[in-house]
């Protein structure tokens, strides 16, 4: 092995051209090794994303309490007809029912959507959450600012840990809405395409930082995969556009099911590769909705088997349609009890 002559002092001579050509490349390539930006990106990219699901947390936590203490100090509802005297104490629940009444019931409409108050503005702090966090100090030591070293992983991490987000927000019975017949569909769309947002930023910023090594990536399977996850998901937000999703309903339902698969399995694969499949192990065992879909199906199977094979049993003519809320209608049928009707589940998928 070569080993490298000692520098030798100016009073015994000089040193030669080429030594001092290797001294100096070594010098360099040890400050390169050393990278002041590697340990304050690498402390945000894991902490930022965390930081995010906390903050969704409390959220959801501060609504629950507020929904089950709701619930816990309601009164007995004064008979119809009746008017019981005036209290001061009754003053909180008139201005939650104001409250509930102007976030719930306004709606404004726009470019074919309806949207209330409540789901606009969730949405709209839901993207400032998200692109915030990603953005942030990403200014390096040299004075770069939105280096992508700083947001380009972050980025994508980002992404790995909202998919159980996107899951839970398109199933009806869910711990997020706590409504049974109704989805949060507006706000899985505007999860969906944020994080298809966030993939593709997610790639510039990995071929803008490694722009010399994408080109041998290219052939790599976890590369692959990650470039048919964000092309599917790309397509699919592309079709979930109203009028194309109302034109052929059960096309988008059918890609909607694959694409997602694809998406799912592609972020485990790609993430495989940095050793950071922790982040993606929660949206994957998410893939329970899937199944759950699956017994979804076979109830629907079982039920139009029951009603229309079996005569004795009640037909859709015994249907009614109470009243819900505004713009909705429940429609309920007695199902006929089979084999199969044991199938009782949670959680549902149901039409977007």
């Amino acid at each position: 092995m070569r080993k490298w002559a000692r520098i030798p002092h100016p009073a015994h001579g000089t040193l030669r051209p080429r030594k001092l050509h290797q001294i100096l490349f070594t010098v360099e390539a040890r400050a390169k090794a050393i990278n002041p930006d590697k340990a304050p990106s690498q402390r945000r990219i894991t902490g930022y994303p965390l930081q995010i699901w906390y903050l969704l947390l409390s959220l959801l936590a501060l609504v629950l309490i507020c929904h089950f203490t709701a619930r816990l100090l309601a009164r007995k509802s004064v008979s119809a007809g009746t008017r019981g005297p005036l209290r001061l104490s009754r003053l909180p629940f008139a201005a939650v029912h104001v409250f509930r009444t102007i976030a719930f019931r306004t709606t404004a409409s726009f470019a074919g959507y309806t949207l209330s108050l409540t789901e606009f503005f969730l949405g709209c702090g839901y993207i400032t959450v998200i692109f915030t966090w990603t953005l942030i100090n990403t200014t390096d030591v040299e004075g770069n600012r939105f280096s992508p070293r700083y947001f380009a992983d972050r980025s994508g991490l980002i992404v790995a840990t909202q998919f159980p987000l996107l899951i839970a927000l398109g199933m009806k019975n869910n711990i997020v809405s706590w409504i049974s017949y109704d989805k949060l569909s507006i706000l899985h769309r505007v999860v969906a395409r944020v994080i298809c947002v966030s993939i593709w930023v997610h790639a510039y910023g990995r071929v803008i930082d490694l722009s010399a090594q994408v080109t041998g990536d290219l052939g790599d399977a976890w590369f692959r995969w990650a470039v048919a996850a964000a092309t599917g998901l790309t397509l699919l937000c592309s079709l979930s556009v109203k009028p194309l999703r109302k034109r052929s309903y059960e096309a988008f339902l059918v890609a909607h099911f694959f694409v997602g698969l694809i998406l799912l399995i592609g972020a485990y694969m790609h993430a495989k590769r940095d050793t950071v499949t922790h982040y993606v192990w929660p949206h994957l065992s998410s893939g329970v909705g899937l199944c759950n879909g699956a017994a979804f199906c076979w109830r629907i199977r079982s039920f139009l088997y029951a009603a229309f094979v079996f005569r004795s049993h009640p037909r859709i003519k015994d249907q009614n349609q109470p009243g819900v809320q505004q713009n909705r209608v429940r429609v309920g049928h007695p199902r006929p009890r089979t084999n199969s009707s044991h199938y009782r589940r949670p959680l549902q998928l149901g039409r977007h």
